[in-house]
């Protein structure tokens, strides 16, 4: 099969890699960075950021710092992963959950199902009267459990960006929540 490149994407081909070059020059220099401020210096936005001429996506960075690192992130992946015991606190929020199981796949996604442990996990809940709640009984609320349990995703999601996806590459998904008490 023959594959017709024009000089436009050949051209695009190699700003690209010269791009990647550069985000691999800069690691090289100071060691496994990858945070928010990294992101603004290179001129990214809430979409993304143009380099010579090529468009990029947070996407494209995770996946230079996960080929950049290499199978030292996976490692620093599966270390997360085999603590028994991780905690969240985030905006009144305040529960332990552990990771049931987890699979990378060849996209550099790790899919990952969590169990929260409802025992002493609690949530303030600010605007139904600033009370401190058992996390279960807020779950179970008929009036705002679907509410409660959208938060305790995000703050899921919050604590795997921080400690997966800017210190791996490895971005996620949250296949299955559960819990136990």
């Amino acid at each position: 099969m023959k594959c017709i490149v024009t000089e436009n994407q050949l051209n695009y081909i190699e700003s690209y890699k010269k791009v990647k070059k550069l985000f691999f020059k800069f690691w090289d220099k100071n060691g496994p960075l990858l945070n928010d401020s990294i992101f603004k210096m290179f001129g990214f936005n809430g979409t993304g950021s143009e380099i010579s001429g090529v468009r990029l996506i947070r996407d494209d960075i995770f996946k230079f710092f996960r080929e950049w690192y290499g199978i030292e992130g996976m490692n620093k992946a599966k270390e997360l992963f085999s603590q028994n015991n991780h905690h969240v606190d985030c905006g009144g929020y305040d529960f332990n959950f552990t990771i049931k199981n987890f699979d990378f796949n060849r996209h550099g996604t790790v899919e990952i199902n969590v169990v929260i442990d409802l025992n002493g996990a609690t949530v303030d809940l600010i605007m139904v009267g600033g009370d401190v709640q058992d996390l279960e009984d807020a779950l179970n609320s008929n009036d705002y459990g679907w509410e409660i349990e959208g938060e305790v995703q995000e703050c899921i999601f919050d604590y795997f960006y921080e400690n997966l996806t800017l210190k791996t590459g490895y971005e996620f998904v949250l296949n299955s929540l559960s819990t136990k008490k």
